[in-house]
């Protein structure tokens, strides 16, 4: 009895910091940089302000591209009530930048996806919706620290090159990004060929 009162107040302490470490990052540094704006503003070289005057313009490439090449090939799966009969994968549908937020010495971004640049794909519309949402970065770092999923858990990156997590970028993506040349998001295929993962 003695030892599960004891497990109790273990678990209790550890909700009640990740509660404590979860409110730390919604206060302050944490803030949208366009919270004031619901309409994200991008100037002529299609980088949004807020990201222009962080100074962050790789680690948003980074993080866009990460999202596309973890999450191109699923299949974006249409609830009956949209009336959307489309077999659309993630790698063709349009990435668009939500907001950055800081918190601490990490910068975090995020997207949305939308199906033909008006219906945005969240847990109302699509039956898969645990993709990932967002990526922190440390620093000036422009390498991936960490995954964040629509209920803003974040998952730390793993070690090798195998890891998906560290490497999105794996062979069947490469493959996926090949045989759908015809069929990917332009801003997807642009970058695939800048990173000349084709030719």
């Amino acid at each position: 009895m003695v030892t599960r009162v004891k497990r109790l107040k273990y678990s209790g302490s550890l909700l009640c910091i990740l509660w404590l470490i979860a409110i730390s990052c919604r206060n302050g540094k944490n803030e949208p940089l366009n919270a004031a704006r619901k309409v994200v503003r991008s100037d002529s070289s299609g980088y949004p302000q807020s990201v222009k005057s962080a100074g962050s313009i790789k680690q948003y490439d980074a993080a866009k591209w990460s999202l596309y090449c973890m999450l191109a090939q699923d299949t974006c799966r249409f609830m009956p009530v949209t009336g959307i009969s489309a077999v659309i994968s993630f790698g063709e549908l349009n990435l668009k930048f939500k907001d950055l937020r800081r918190c601490g010495d990490s910068t975090e971004y995020y997207f949305d996806f939308f199906y033909k640049d008006t219906i945005k794909c969240d847990f109302k519309l699509i039956g898969n919706f645990s993709y990932f949402r967002g990526i922190g970065f440390i620093g000036k770092s422009d390498s991936i620290a960490y995954w964040i999923s629509p209920t803003t858990v974040r998952y730390w990156t793993g070690k090798g090159a195998t890891n998906k997590l560290e490497h999105p970028l794996q062979p069947d993506v490469i493959a996926y990004i090949r045989r759908n040349q015809d069929k990917l998001n332009p801003w997807f295929l642009a970058e695939a060929r800048k990173r000349k993962v084709i030719p």
